[in-house]
């Protein structure tokens, strides 16, 4: 059998997309994201296209009023926006971390790697062309959509230096160039080429053209300028000119031909090879992580940073935020609710309040809190915010802050992973050096040194019963501290399945649920439970934190979607069919009114109000995979199209074999999830004769004759 490296030089594969979202999936669902990190801009006329890590927000330039996108209000498949660009008709191509949407007016088309319309879901970069087909970059690969098929472009086809696209930009004579980690290639509408230019580094992050010349910046070796007509270069680094930094992340041409370059050490603006900087040191941007630009023919620059959007005419510039929230990241760590009903959020670039209304953020710049990075919050009866950080301890009354650290308290260690509030009112703080409880000004210490906890990296506490203290830590299993009293658990005298303790829930009806790195376990009474990714359905092993609602359900966090465990059944929510922000969870809170809160790694909060079978996701624990593939094939004008469906997720096989039943192609390997798909095979170095198409799914295969190639 041929590989697969093997056969593709000599394809020519178009998919149908198959999958176009006009509705969303999120009715359930509200997003709150952060919005300042501003990835990718696009100048639409007055309008403003905003990408962020936190979803897509359109700005009227006139106004200053921008309308916010994310997965629950919109059919955007994922929150965190890479590319944006918008092609003569008008429509918008936004390029995300789970795929591609195209915005035509009101209607949103959405295409992802396992409907078979691109090589990846991760998109790197997008452009159009002068055709108007929508160019899209992937960490595997390049594709094309004309508006009804989609052509692949690879490195195993002999097309691409390098799978790792990282720039696509179309020059003034309509020929499309490609960046990748590896080099550029260059497409004239016909024919493919790979030129040997000296660019400055081999990895390119960007590509642009002004009337002359071609620009193109590196990854660390500054930015580099080509006369393609003299055949010359000319180099731009930090060292011997004005460039503000080496690491380029964009660079466009206005109306007046002016260079602006996103760099990380800030914006610089170039005419001929005079350079003007704008960084945050002059309040010009409001950090130097500048990451994208934008500016039309007559209008003002663009820039989007690591903590906000700039606007630049001439050498004023002007602030704004395009963030929707008060969160400063999108990172969760935690989740608390306090006596008002407020949620707090512990994030890794600081602390955030939203009281349903409004939203406060706290940091190191406007409050007395140790550290930026905050592992983890909870409330007291009295109302009064504990909070965990990687420089200490703090407490918040809505007033005063006070702030606890190993040199003026008897804080064991200064990076404080978890908090918790026992029955009786007391503060508990774990830390890489053990835990602690204070009650009022008096202080307890536990360490291995002092006494039977088992592991001084303390990443977890739950509270049970009035004064007893559950502790997870980060190597020995857990331990219960009853009257006095410690008892450990550890995977050699329980069903832990991992001495991983990232969470610990007590229930109602005082079951122990512990989160680890290798599943779920249950203890009620004397009695365990396991649960494993390979024994039951859970969708991951790396489990994060575990919360049990007022019917008993157990909601679960994983790196591969929420899970929620009925007791009989097993559900898993994901991005694909719910509006979850991300697959990646790391907090939960269920509040007063069985409302879910759900914090993620990188998607921000979700907050979901329906209950368990409003939003079932695409799991579907035990059905038969890949069963009734019905494969046909028929011909058309575009070549032979071959039909199946998925009755279940299943990983996919596509292959040619000729009448002699010798393989000759493979048009497709992937994991797809339910629905009905099409492939167009239109190979014209495919020789004379009949092929079968034998479709493997899982267990299940199917085979078709194919109408004669001739």
């Amino acid at each position: 059998m041929l590989a697969y490296h093997l056969i593709m030089p000599r394809l020519k594969i178009h998919l149908l997309a198959i999958l176009c979202l006009a509705a969303f999936a999120g009715a359930d669902w509200t997003n709150y994201t952060s919005g300042l990190q501003v990835t990718a801009i696009a100048d639409q006329a007055e309008t403003l296209w905003i990408g962020t890590a936190g979803g897509l927000a359109r700005m009227n330039e006139t106004t200053g009023i921008i309308t916010y996108y994310n997965r629950s209000n919109s059919s955007l498949p994922d929150n965190s926006i890479t590319a944006i660009a918008v092609d003569g008709n008008g429509r918008k191509i936004i390029g995300t971390m789970g795929g591609i949407a195209l915005i035509a007016g009101a209607t949103w088309t959405v295409f992802r790697a396992g409907a078979g319309a691109l090589p990846s879901n991760r998109i790197t970069a997008v452009a159009a062309d002068n055709l108007n087909h929508a160019w899209v970059g992937t960490d595997a690969g390049a594709a094309m959509y004309d508006g009804s098929i989609w052509s692949f472009y690879t490195q195993e086809m002999n097309v691409l230096p390098d799978n790792y696209v990282t720039a696509i930009a179309v020059d003034r004579a309509g020929a499309v160039w490609i960046g990748t980690q590896g080099g550029c290639a260059t497409f004239n509408g016909t024919t493919w080429s790979k030129p040997a230019l000296a660019v400055p580094d081999a990895y390119i992050t960007t590509i642009a053209f002004d009337a002359t010349y071609a620009w193109f910046g590196s990854y660390g070796h500054g930015l580099g300028r080509y006369d393609a007509t003299n055949k010359k270069w000319l180099y731009f680094q930090s060292v011997v000119t004005s460039l503000p930094d080496d690491f380029i992340n964009a660079v466009t041409v206005d109306g007046t031909g002016k260079k602006w370059i996103a760099t990380m050490g800030g914006l610089a603006s170039v005419i001929d090879t005079a350079f003007t900087v704008f960084d945050s040191a002059h309040a010009k941007v409001p950090s130097n992580i500048v990451l994208s630009v934008a500016a039309d023919a007559s209008g003002p620059a663009w820039a989007g940073s690591r903590l906000g959007l700039t606007k630049i005419v001439g050498t004023a510039a002007a602030q704004y935020s395009p963030s929707a929230t008060g969160l400063r990241s999108n990172v969760i760590n935690g989740i608390a609710i306090d006596n008002l009903n407020a949620k707090w959020f512990a994030t890794d670039a600081g602390l955030a309040k939203f009281d349903g209304a409004n939203w406060t953020a706290y940091t190191r710049t406007n409050s007395p809190l140790p550290h930026d990075y905050v592992n983890a919050v909870a409330t007291d009866a009295a109302g009064i915010k504990w909070i965990g950080t990687y420089g200490g301890a703090a407490s918040y009354t809505g007033s005063a802050w006070s702030v606890f650290t190993p040199s003026n308290s008897q804080l064991p260690g200064t990076i404080v992973y978890a908090v918790a509030i026992d029955g009786s009112g007391n503060t508990w703080f774990g830390t890489q050096n053990g835990c602690a409880r204070m009650s009022g000004s008096t202080w307890s210490v536990y360490t291995t040194a002092n006494s039977n906890l088992p592991d001084n990296t303390v990443l977890s506490l739950a509270p049970s019963g009035t004064a007893d203290m559950w502790v997870g830590t980060m190597r020995k299993g857990a331990a219960l501290l009853s009257g006095g009293v410690w008892t450990p658990y550890t995977t050699a005298n329980s069903q832990l399945p991992s001495n991983w303790i990232n969470g610990i829930s007590v229930d109602a009806a005082s079951n122990v649920w512990f989160a680890t790195n290798g599943g779920i376990a249950k203890k009620a009474g004397t009695v365990w439970t396991r649960f494993t990714a390979a024994a039951s359905g859970l969708p991951s092993d790396n489990t994060y934190a575990v919360s049990v609602d007022n019917q008993n359900y157990a909601w679960i966090a994983t790196d591969s979607g929420l899970a929620i465990y009925t007791g009989p059944s097993w559900t898993t929510w994901r991005t694909r069919a719910t509006g979850i922000p991300s697959n990646n969870v790391l907090s939960l809170l269920i509040d007063n009114a069985n409302n879910r809160w759900v914090g993620t790694l990188g998607g921000g909060v979700g907050l979901h109000q329906g209950t368990p079978t409003d939003a079932a996701g695409p799991f579907a624990f035990g059905k038969p995979a890949g069963a009734a593939l019905a494969l046909s094939a028929a011909r058309s004008s575009r070549g032979i199209v071959l039909t199946w469906r998925l009755e279940g997720q299943s990983p996919v096989s596509l292959d040619l074999y000729d009448a002699r039943g010798r393989h000759a192609a493979t048009l497709l390997r992937t994991t797809l999830e339910a629905g009905e798909y099409r492939t167009v095979w239109n190979d014209l170095s495919a020789g004379d004769g009949r092929y079968i198409a034998r479709l493997t799914a899982g267990a299940h295969s199917a085979s078709v004759g194919l109408p004669a190639v001739r």
